[in-house]
C-alpha cells in the first residue's frame, strides 16, 4: 500500500489594499462549456507558501489562513 503526502501549496495575495495601478482584476470566462474564475494581478503581489515559520507543512488552506492571521496579514485569495 502506498501512502501519499498531502501538501497544500498556496499562492497567496496577502496585501489588504491594492495600491493604485495594481488592482486585482477578476472575471468569469467560459471555455469548452466550463466556467472559470480568472484573477489577474501583479506577480510581485503573489507569494508561494507551503511551510509555516517552524518548518511544518501547511497541508490545508485553513492552516495557511490561521498562520497569516496570527501574523496580522489578511489573505485575499488562495489557490493550489
Amino acid at each position: 500500500m502506498k501512502t501519499y503526502l498531502k501538501i497544500a501549496l498556496a499562492f497567496i495575495l496577502s496585501a489588504p489594499i491594492a495600491p493604485a495601478g495594481e488592482a486585482v482584476r477578476e472575471e468569469r470566462m467560459t471555455y469548452a462549456g466550463a466556467i472559470f474564475r480568472v484573477v489577474r494581478l501583479e506577480p510581485k503581489r503573489v507569494q508561494l507558501v507551503w511551510k509555516d515559520s517552524e518548518g511544518k507543512i501547511f497541508r490545508s488552506f485553513d492552516r495557511v489562513q490561521a498562520d497569516r492571521n496570527a501574523k496580522g496579514e489578511t489573505v485575499r485569495f488562495l489557490m493550489n
